[in-house]
């Protein structure tokens, strides 16, 4: 084995469809999402509606898009992880592990040299990322709702009280914020606040807002 990204002699399915979608996108397809990749300033997010705009571009469905993306992709992370290896080993290690999915042999080896142009600036986005968030769980996903609690008069005492005989009376509704946060360890954090510490907490956020925009505008 010329590269060390291929451990062992076998490809495994998503990966053997990954290289031959490579070969099989259209030529146009290819170079407007090397084009776009190139000119990303940051990490890329790949959306559903990029994947149409390209669609219509090229002429093509979103499915070949998506396929070719997932495709540049993948192997552009490869280059990243592992930065030794060059695009020709690459090539002769397929040839020598799986020569029955190389549909054509120039368009493989040109495109995986194409795709490690784009490596070379990606890099820098993910050593720029993992220095982003390194030290501290990331923030997955959050949900919040409005939820309305009822304040009652006498709440139930289990040595004073025969739940028989209880009958709670509702003095009041207050409306209380209910938030769930998810973070990268698979934590799920819950948590409610009234009116006015939600007030407090929309104001702290939107300031760290102000503060960390002030700062990206001074480091440009």
């Amino acid at each position: 084995m010329k590269t060390t990204i291929f451990l062992t002699e076998e490809l495994e399915e998503k990966e053997i469809k990954r290289i031959k979608d490579l070969q099989e996108a259209k030529d146009s397809l290819f170079k407007e999402i090397q084009k776009w990749f190139l000119e990303q300033n940051e990490y890329p997010r790949i959306t559903k509606e990029l994947t149409k705009e390209i669609a219509q571009k090229v002429d093509c469905s979103a499915k070949d898009v998506n396929k070719a993306f997932m495709s540049v992709y993948w192997i552009n992370n490869l280059f990243i992880e592992y930065d030794n290896d060059s695009p020709d080993d690459f090539f002769e290690d397929i040839k020598s592990i799986n020569p029955d999915i190389i549909v054509d042999e120039e368009i493989l080896l040109n495109r995986l040299k194409e795709i490690y142009n784009i490596t070379s600036k990606y890099r820098i986005f993910v050593k720029s990322r993992n220095t982003k968030f390194f030290g501290a769980p990331i923030l997955k996903s959050s949900s919040s709702s409005v939820i309305i609690k009822p304040v009652i008069e006498k709440r139930f005492e289990f040595d004073k009280q025969n739940i028989k005989d209880y009958r709670p009376r509702i003095i009041k509704k207050e409306p209380c914020v209910l938030i769930e946060l998810n973070d990268s360890d698979d934590n799920h954090l819950y948590f409610q606040m009234d009116s006015d510490n939600f007030e407090r907490f929309i104001n702290d956020m939107i300031a760290l807002q102000i503060e960390l925009n002030s700062i990206k505008n001074d480091l440009n």
